[in-house]
């Protein structure tokens, strides 16, 4: 088998072609063909792929809801659960794709709460690109009024 981001591939479950589910003995995801990503996937969707040079690689707690949201077709049943993921770890995915209407905006607040309190208490750390796309994003909402 072949090497994955993760390590070495123990097993290979193709979903369709040029999409497949890799394991690892520590991790997983999703590697897809950089054919079919390049014609499939947008590129909001790319910027949080792996790029290994003849793939894409999403890992599978987070960012493999990316992929599975623009095709929700090859992930039947895991609608809410992309939702969910989405919304806990990829709002900016959502902002930057359209959909506001999608956005939890409760996990949002929750978001920027618990980003407010690290830069409260860790005031030596410079912000992580996380943080500033959630101030970014209240930004606007404060901007619209707290409308989504």
């Amino acid at each position: 088998m072949s090497n994955s981001p993760w390590g070495q591939i123990d097993n290979v479950n193709k979903i369709t072609t040029g999409v497949s589910y890799v394991d690892t003995p520590r991790h997983g995801g999703l590697r897809i063909a950089k054919g079919w990503g390049d014609k499939n996937l947008s590129k909001h969707a790319l910027k949080y792929a792996i790029d290994s040079g003849e793939y894409y690689w999403f890992e599978e707690d987070v960012d493999w809801a990316v992929v599975a949201f623009e095709h929700q077709e090859l992930f039947k049943d895991e609608y809410d659960n992309i939702l969910l993921t989405l919304n806990c770890y990829r709002q900016k995915y959502l902002l930057d794709s359209g959909f506001w209407n999608l956005i939890d905006k409760v996990k949002l607040e929750e978001n920027i709460k618990q980003e407010d309190w690290f830069t409260e208490h860790r005031p030596d750390k410079f912000p992580t690109p996380e943080l500033l796309d959630l101030l970014l994003v209240r930004k606007k909402l404060e901007y619209n009024e707290g409308g989504i």
